[in-house]
């Protein structure tokens, strides 16, 4: 659930909330929460931050 969030974030345009339901989570809100729990960091920044690393090259 959490791998796959992660992955639509890195590899999708969804929304939020698409991504949370994809990928097994009941609410967005619950997704922020498993995000924020393990990585320290919202779904929000995961995506910003991954764009940013990803075009740094």
């Amino acid at each position: 659930m959490f791998d796959l969030a992660r992955h639509l974030l890195e590899a999708s345009n969804l929304t939020l909330k698409k991504v949370a339901l994809n990928s097994g989570f009941d609410t967005a809100e619950q997704m922020r929460g498993a995000f924020q729990q393990r990585l320290g960091i919202t779904p929000s920044q995961y995506r910003e931050n991954f764009s940013t690393n990803s075009t740094a090259g």
